[in-house]
């Protein structure tokens, strides 16, 4: 997949009135392997780069295996996939220009929410240790590949005023294309998908503010917002701003000299 220079994205969402202690999962994804982290708020995985999950189509929950190039219903074990809902706000094979044409028809931001992942906030590596094909990360300190994000103490905490609008902000390192959403869920309640899912947060703009990581220069660039045929039903997801170049593994286009990768 294609490699791309550290991007920071900050929009301001909109808080409800009636949540009042918050905990803050964003999600990011395509083929919900991540590399992207929160920045603000702090997330509270170590290293948080590499908490995600792998193995993800719409309509089915993530094996936490695979990463083919191609990846398949049947490499993914994903045997009651649903159909696509977005069909037109894709950054990842525009327009089926491959030679292997739809290839990503089940990817998750076909059907934004869709895709179940193994945890609300991501495990370690994004694979299972048990993964027949699987590219972990080894972490500095003493977290073990396929530990639960929800299941690590809390990180620093960030208080916000319910019904106010607040900035947050994530930082893209490898471009998987799709989209993503802010979701909360209550202090009070478990940290689940569930919990998660219920409470989405709304944009307040209509523009990603796009900073490099040196913070040198900023490009206020139009977001691409899909809101029908996602879940939860009447949220709002946003398409990644940065789009991959349209040939099969996102980079090096024009010097690709395999068919299977090469843009038709």
């Amino acid at each position: 997949f294609g490699q791309v220079k550290k991007r920071r994205k900050k929009m301001r969402i909109l808080l409800p009135p009636s949540l009042l202690s918050l905990l803050l999962l964003v999600v990011v994804h395509d083929d919900v392997d991540g590399h992207g982290t929160m920045i603000d708020p702090s997330p509270r995985q170590p290293e948080s780069l590499y908490w995600y999950s792998v193995g993800c189509m719409i309509g089915c929950v993530c094996s936490g295996g695979g990463k083919e190039t191609y990846p398949s219903l049947e490499s993914v074990e994903c045997v009651d996939p649903i159909e696509p809902t977005n069909n037109d706000a894709l950054s990842w094979n525009v327009d089926s220009k491959s030679p292997r044409e739809d290839w990503n028809r089940y990817m998750p931001f076909r059907s934004p929410g869709s895709s179940i992942p193994l945890d609300a906030c991501g495990i370690a590596s994004g694979f299972l240790p048990t993964a027949a094909v699987q590219f972990a990360h080894e972490f500095s300190s003493s977290v073990e590949q396929g530990t639960k994000g929800t299941h690590l103490p809390p990180g620093t905490v960030t208080t916000w005023t319910a019904d106010s609008i607040v900035e947050a902000s994530f930082s893209l390192m490898v471009n998987h294309g799709g989209g993503y959403q802010y979701r909360v869920c209550p202090k009070s309640e478990e940290m689940t998908n569930d919990c998660f899912e219920q409470n989405p947060l709304s944009f307040e703009t209509d523009t990603h503010i796009v900073t490099t990581n040196q913070k040198t220069q900023t490009i206020e660039i139009p977001a691409t917002d899909v809101s029908s045929g996602v879940r939860p039903i009447g949220s709002t997801w946003r398409r990644i701003p940065l789009p991959g170049c349209n040939c099969d593994i996102g980079s090096n286009c024009d010097s690709l000299s395999t068919n299977d990768q090469r843009r038709s």
